[in-house]
């Protein structure tokens, strides 16, 4: 016995089979199968107001809340600044006006360093010019380098000034 099939039987077998179709079939099966861990993040944010996900990737989720959360705080009315930027370097005393402005300055390079922290390595520059041929490996290495000390010093003004991010 011989089988033939039609022109029309083999087109539908493709159109089946193809990698649309075989991809939305096994993400259905992989919700389906990811059905208990979906209800156990559930309750875990209802009950924890987070789920054990963030740990997956805890720099990226603590990143985005400090950025968030510094942002609000700059923006929010504040009835003060932190005692060590009511004086100068030289110790003379800051107007409210100076010292809210430098506050604001120091807010701002807080954020601009978790930012750059933060950004995946191919969204900087350095690697942009690495990989368009401008500069070599040891000068991409040297400005990636450089970027992040700059930004680990901003982000460590976080940890100077953490008991005046206060109201």
């Amino acid at each position: 016995m011989k089988i033939k099939f039609t022109e029309e039987f083999i087109k539908d077998c493709e159109r089946l089979f193809s990698t649309d179709f075989y991809y939305k079939i096994l993400r259905f099966f992989d919700f389906i199968k990811r059905i208990p861990k979906e209800i156990k993040w559930l309750f875990q944010r209802i009950f924890k107001g987070y789920d054990e996900r963030i740990y997956w990737d805890l720099y990226d989720y603590l990143g985005k809340e400090i950025i968030k959360h510094l942002k609000n705080f700059k923006n929010s009315k504040r009835h003060g600044v932190p005692s060590m930027l009511c004086t100068d370097k030289d110790g003379k005393e800051l107007s409210d006006v100076e010292g809210e402005k430098l506050w604001n300055e120091i807010i701002d390079k807080m954020v601009l360093g978790f930012e750059e922290m933060m950004k995946d390595r191919i969204e900087k520059e350095p690697w942009q010019l690495f990989e368009k041929g401008k500069i070599d490996k040891e000068e991409w290495l040297k400005r990636e380098e450089e970027d992040y000390k700059k930004a680990e010093e901003n982000a460590m003004l976080f940890i100077k000034y953490f008991s005046g991010l206060w109201d």
